[in-house]
């Protein structure tokens, strides 16, 4: 059996030399095919309106503009997520407050979450769900709503995900998703708001209509790296190339090439990027809308994997999520009490693996932050991504089941 890649992009490296070509000579800026995409999203997510923005980020930025929230109010934030959201809080002059993590949910841990909002009276949360999992949505949603807390609901790894039957993206008072990289559901970058409340969808379009033109070049740049993306990670490609070189690597413990898409910066930025503020482009629009078509499908066979890999492996725990909800299990989550020996013990068997490249943004030195997150700690330090994507084979999905069985500490 030829090794076993970590992770697949959802799209197909003929996607990716379409979406090349009419990035480099089609039409980008088409209204009507984005709002058109728009309108789709809108009613496949269950609410009023979707205002597409070039990046999650962005959109959390003008979700907080539009919350007419004050310098120095309090905003609860998930331990673990990208930093570029921390500079968004950041810039608009927020107090964050990190909230621990629940380590079967990887989302926040109620007694944390109840023990903040009594200490800090925050006015605005950023609602996470990390890997696809889903928490226990009725405890978390209750506690927020009581307090009157502002609910930004971040749903971007977890695309067709539900509590109770109640999709993801359908919580909060804005709920964002990032069609990026990688991710389930993904239009070459882009972030989606979703909200059904009215004054707050026309506050987001307003803004959207501040962003600048499409940029050709950052949408080119953006479609090459998903195309080698696709190529490093070809079956072929890898199994004779890369998986050596990652295997030699993590026996040296060298972290380069840890990461599932490369170490990010932790350093703090002196002001927004201005390539956070180009508008989405139509091809990324008119695409969308063709990849939208095949996520079902793909979603239920990376759930039936997930399921039947959790209900027979007991050597190794595994992030479940709530048995309430229906996790996409975009990412699926080993919590070894040695990652290192762990990870090595998959590589002998020809498993590739990797540690999270989000930041645990609650330990920041550089921007003067440590916050007491004992479990997010935890998380982050020994979370292992296991290969767990729709084209996996069924040989391969039993292969790594068989070896997860197998695993023991020395």
């Amino acid at each position: 059996m030829l090794p076993i890649v970590r992770g697949k992009m959802s799209h197909t490296l003929r996607d990716d030399f379409l979406m090349l070509f009419r990035s480099a000579f089609f039409n980008i800026n088409d209204v009507k095919q984005i709002r058109n995409f728009e309108n789709t999203l809108a009613k496949r997510i269950n609410q009023s309106d979707c205002i597409v923005f070039p990046y999650a980020r962005t959109a959390i930025y003008f979700t907080l503009k539009s919350a007419e929230l004050k310098p120095g109010d309090c905003i609860l934030m998930p331990s673990i997520t990208i930093k570029a959201i921390l500079d968004v809080v950041i810039d608009l002059g927020l107090k964050p407050v990190f909230v621990d993590s629940d380590l079967n949910t990887a989302c926040m841990d109620i007694g944390s979450l109840k023990q903040r909002i009594l200490e800090h009276k925050p006015k605005a949360c950023l609602l996470t769900y990390l890997f696809g999992v889903m928490p226990e949505m009725e405890h978390i949603i209750q506690e927020l709503t009581a307090n009157d807390i502002f609910i930004i609901e971040d749903f971007s790894q977890a695309f067709n995900a539900s509590y109770k039957g109640q999709k993801a993206g359908t919580f909060g008072n804005v709920s964002i998703y990032s069609a990026s990289s990688v991710k389930t559901f993904d239009t070459y970058g882009g972030g989606l708001a979703f909200t059904s409340d009215l004054k707050l969808g026309r506050s987001l379009r307003n803004y959207q209509a501040t962003l600048a033109p499409p940029s050709r070049r950052v949408l080119i740049s953006k479609v090459i790296s998903s195309l080698i993306k696709n190529l490093i990670t070809n079956r072929v490609v890898f199994s004779f190339g890369l998986f050596h070189i990652l295997k030699i690597l993590n026996k040296k413990q060298n972290k380069k090439f840890d990461r599932f898409v490369g170490i990010r910066t932790t350093s703090p930025i002196n002001s927004l990027p201005g390539e956070w503020f180009y508008s989405y482009s139509s091809t990324q629009a008119k695409i969308g809308r063709k990849l939208l078509q095949r996520v079902d499908a793909s979603d239920l066979s990376r759930i039936n994997y997930a399921l039947d890999l959790i209900s027979k492996v007991a050597n190794v725990e595994i992030v479940s999520g709530s048995k309430s909800s229906n996790s996409i299990f975009w990412q699926l989550i080993a919590l070894p009490i040695e990652p290192q020996n762990f990870r090595d013990f998959l590589y002998t068997n020809g498993i590739d693996s990797a540690q999270t490249s989000l930041i645990e943004i609650s330990q920041l030195p550089e921007y003067g932050i440590k916050s007491d997150t004992p479990k997010a700690d935890y998380l982050h330090k020994h979370a292992v991504y296991l290969p767990c994507y729709s084209s996996l084979k069924l040989s391969e999905r039993t292969h790594i089941i068989n070896t997860l069985n197998d695993y023991k500490l020395n």
